[in-house]
């Protein structure tokens, strides 16, 4: 997908961009696969501010990719479908990249082959104050979500619980390293020929379906969501100028765009806060969905692609991949 990373590129080149893509079509043949963990490895050791994994017709290594051949039904006519991932970020004029994501198209291959179905994991992670919050997510998420799984629990009660695990779990190191790392968090387990999507901040998923945008998170910011912004004065917290004051400092000076993110510190700890709720929380919304034969592609990404481009972003995908396609069968011609 060439196109689209130049498209992108070309809208967001004022701040950090994040996005994953996910293209599903019926499956007609077998592809090759490509293990997550040597994609996640070459994407995280480029030196570039910008960079972008594309997806090849060909599924070639070289470029990056990877396909899954999933065995689950897709939808009401039960049938396979193939998964295509790829990746774009883009640094922006910060110093550092705190964003991250996870790419696992076989769970199991990853965490433990006694998996009793096939898993896949995607997700994109927005850090903010630092890239420890982001980091320790990619590099949990998928350990914690195998680990409930393989101990009978349903792939969503895996999928939630695990985040408000990640919560508690970065929360006690970032208290111990005196670390204030925040970061939001939108991912899709894909089994059985269900998307399981669970999110919290706003970084959001979107799914092409019929030719047609369908959300399948919930901005969790009280700029956008006046459901949040009700939660959070429920809870004794304070919106200022839509975003979340400091409940025990100036909250003219210490405030935060989000209600919910994994991290904070500052927000949540007594230390900091002199025992008083902030309102922002992580805990995250989770929905379902069939895999259906009108389902194109599923974009994840953070808001720096969202706060640029309005949710049609397909067209520009759409565009790509049929290009992508007639360049690779006129190549094949020659």
């Amino acid at each position: 997908m060439n196109l689209t990373a130049l498209s992108i590129t070309i809208l967001m080149t004022a701040g950090f961009a994040y996005a994953l893509y996910v293209y599903f079509k019926p499956a007609v043949k077998k592809v090759k696969q490509v293990q997550a963990g040597k994609m996640e490895k070459a994407s995280k050791t480029s030196s570039s501010p910008s960079r972008s994994l594309s997806l090849s017709p060909e599924d070639s290594p070289s470029r990056l990719t990877s396909s899954s051949q999933l065995t689950g039904a897709a939808g009401k006519k039960g049938k396979p479908f193939t998964m295509r991932p790829a990746i774009f970020e883009m640094q922006g004029r910060r110093r550092t990249m705190e964003d991250t994501h996870n790419v696992i198209v076989d769970l199991g291959e990853r965490e433990s082959s006694a998996l009793p179905d096939k898993f896949s994991l995607f997700g994109v992670y927005d850090g903010h104050g630092g890239s420890a919050a982001a980091e320790f997510v990619s590099e949990n998420l998928p350990k914690y979500v195998a680990k409930r799984i393989l101990n009978g629990e349903k792939p969503e009660t895996a999928l939630s619980e695990s985040i408000i695990q990640l919560e508690a779990d970065f929360l006690e190191m970032a208290r111990e390293r005196s670390m204030e790392d925040g970061t939001t968090l939108v991912a899709v387990l894909v089994t059985d020929g269900r998307m399981i999507v669970a999110n919290l901040g706003d970084s959001e998923a979107i799914l092409c379906r019929g030719g047609n945008a369908e959300v399948l998170s919930t901005v969790h910011t009280p700029a956008k969501n006046e459901k949040e912004v009700a939660r959070v004065k429920a809870d004794g917290g304070k919106v200022v100028r839509g975003r979340v004051g400091h409940p025990n400092f100036n909250e003219q000076y210490f405030n935060l765009a989000v209600s919910r993110a994994i991290g904070d510190m500052m927000y949540k700890h007594d230390e900091f806060t002199n025992g008083k709720k902030s309102g922002v929380i992580a805990i995250p919304e989770v929905r379902q969905e069939l895999v259906s034969d009108d389902d194109s592609f599923l974009v994840l990404a953070c808001d720096g692609v969202w706060d640029v481009l309005s949710y049609e972003v397909w067209y520009f995908i759409h565009a790509c991949t049929i290009f992508t396609r007639v360049t690779a069968d006129a190549k094949k011609s020659f």
